[in-house]
Order: C-alpha cells, then structure tokens, then sequence
C-alpha cells in the first residue's frame, strides 16, 4: 500500500536550515535549487514556472511564520518536498501578513491531486502547533528535521 508520509517524501538533501534570500522571488528561487538534481524532476524549468504560477493565483504564506509553496505540475514524476529556514523570516505576502520563517516546498504530478491535497492538509495541521513550529526552528540537522516530521506521522 503507497503511503503518504511527508517525512518518506522529504528530498532530504534540499532542505537548507539557513536560507539567505533576503525577498520572496529569491527565497523560493533558492529553494528550488536544493530540489534541483532531484530525479523526479523531468523539467526544471517547467516545475519552477508552475510553482511560480501557482503563487501568482494567491499566497503559499499560511501565517504563523509558515509558507508552502507547492505546484501541481507534469514536471515532476512524484511528489517531493522539500523544507527550509529563513533565520530571521522574510517578507512573503503571508495571510497574517506576519514574516515567514519556515517554508515547505513541494511539487506534485498533477495526476496525484489525492496525494497532493493530503499532504497539503498534513503539512498545515503541523504547522498549526506551536511546539511543531518552534521545535522545526531549532533543529541543528536534517536528521533532526525528518526526525521530528516523522515523530509527528507515526
């Protein structure tokens, strides 16, 4: 049985604990980059311009100091996340209008909207706990990172 934990999904070498980009366009610019030389990724420049045009329809910035950035897309062969921390949050246009610190990136096939939508809805029940926030902050290691996103699914 296919199962959608977040944590089985997590392109593990994309995350950045210490995101630079000092604005929005370069903030998810360098997020891609971590997601890159993922092998599910058939277009990069397709599955970036549909994350792009995504964000153009209305924010990924939920509140909270939480953004997900995410693209139903046919560049990508299955769905990967990715996760990443901006230190001292950046401006995102967010809901709360509040600066975002944690950003969940993701891109799905277009074909799994099922699997799309529940890990769009697991990701943003996390994030609604401010212990899950805080504790994601103060992770020092991808390890860490998967370790506490996985201890929150099983």
């Amino acid at each position: 049985m296919k199962t959608n934990y977040i944590f089985e999904k997590i392109y593990v070498d994309g995350i950045n604990l210490n995101l630079q980009a000092k604005n929005k366009n370069a903030l998810l610019k360098e997020m891609f980059k971590g997601l890159e030389n993922n092998e599910n990724i058939i277009n990069k420049e397709k599955a970036f311009e549909d994350l792009l045009e995504r964000e153009v329809l209305g924010t990924t910035g939920i509140g909270r100091g939480v953004a997900i950035p995410h693209a139903k897309t046919d560049a990508v062969k299955d769905i990967i996340i990715t996760v990443g921390v901006v230190k001292d949050g950046i401006e995102y246009e967010a809901v709360d209008e509040e600066k975002v610190n944690t950003l969940f990136m993701f891109l799905s096939p277009v074909e799994l909207s099922r699997e799309y939508l529940t890990i769009l809805a697991k990701i943003s029940r996390f994030c609604q706990s401010e212990n899950f926030r805080k504790k994601l902050l103060e992770c020092e290691s991808k390890e860490e990172l998967i370790d506490l996103i996985k201890s929150m699914e099983v």
